[in-house]
């Protein structure tokens, strides 16, 4: 498995309602749009009616759910619901539900050991998946149940339990 980066850019304005999300993501990513839209509103936010996502680089296909996140994190900042400077140096991966709860991710070690190499300082992932990455060691692993939770982080209206990597549980499969 191996993580690339993608750095995802938010454009905000008013007129009729269009969700475009650019950058070549596949049915996964073009579906978040319904994830993202849905998530925000349950948690009592209302985006302007237009909303330009782009996935660069823009020459590379991306394919996961991990995109949810980051790009719900975007609109947010684009907002001005979270101030710009909070969200620099940190890495956000996780599929979105309907209500805003996070699912867990397939993959999240490839995703820390990326956030590691390229310089970040943590990484917000599922919770499910904390003690996962945090296998990772040397990079802050911030577990989030859900949009909501993680607003909460960001606001500083909530301090995240940091999983250890010790609490790893890995099942090995032994031959008969």
């Amino acid at each position: 498995l191996e993580a690339v980066p993608v750095q995802v850019e938010v454009h905000l304005r008013n007129g009729q309602p269009r969700f475009t999300i650019i950058g070549l993501g596949g049915a996964a990513v073009r579906e978040s749009r319904e994830r993202v839209l849905t998530a925000l509103e349950h948690c009592g936010f209302s985006p302007p009616e237009q909303i330009l996502v782009n996935l660069a680089p823009a020459d590379i296909r991306k394919e996961s759910t991990a995109f949810d996140l980051p790009i719900a994190v975007g609109i947010l900042t684009a907002m001005g619901v979270v101030p710009r400077d909070v969200t620099g140096g940190g890495v956000y991966c996780g599929e979105l539900s309907l209500t805003g709860e996070l699912k867990p991710l397939t993959g999240v070690v490839a995703h820390a050991l990326h956030a590691l190499t390229s310089g970040a300082d943590r990484i917000f992932i599922p919770a499910i998946n904390g003690a996962e990455a945090a296998m990772v060691g040397e990079l802050t692993v911030v577990p989030v149940e859900s949009l909501a939770d993680l607003l909460l982080m960001l606001k500083g209206e909530r301090v995240p339990s940091i999983p250890r990597a010790d609490e790893v549980s890995i099942p090995i499969e032994r031959g008969a």
